[in-house]
């Protein structure tokens, strides 16, 4: 057997600013992507912000997330059906809350593939 194929659906998350400063509201962006040949069906963006760091500014969202958690989960729904190079982008305000590195985890889940997991490492200066 060859090499597992990479997983259709990806995500790239981008925050602005970057560093972030704490005190200070920023913008982490995901942009969820379908890079395999075949439509993905029922995507959806799970994103965990640490609590410590990061707080989701939950009512700016968008799209309307279908669950946001104390414990820093955001989930959002992404697409009934993703086509193949088709991608959508997740805004997610947030407020920076304390310094130090906020590991930022991504995990996009669909009815046809594995599980995709990505994070981003955002440096957040003191206030």
């Amino acid at each position: 057997g060859g090499a597992a194929p990479a997983a259709p659906l990806q995500a790239r998350l981008a925050a602005t600013p970057e560093p972030a400063r704490a005190g200070r509201p920023g913008t982490l962006t995901v942009t969820v992507e379908n890079t395999g040949a075949t439509p993905q069906r029922q995507v959806v963006l799970n994103v965990l912000l640490p609590p410590a760091n990061l707080q989701p500014r939950a009512d700016s969202i968008q799209p309307r997330p279908t669950l946001v958690q104390p414990s820093g989960i955001v989930q959002i729904p992404i697409a009934a059906e993703l086509a193949p190079g088709a991608r959508e982008a997740v805004i997610i305000p947030f407020q920076a809350l304390a310094q130090g590195n906020a590991v930022i985890q991504a995990q996009v889940t669909s009815a046809d593939a594995a599980p995709a997991e990505f994070s981003k490492t955002l440096l957040i200066n003191p206030r």
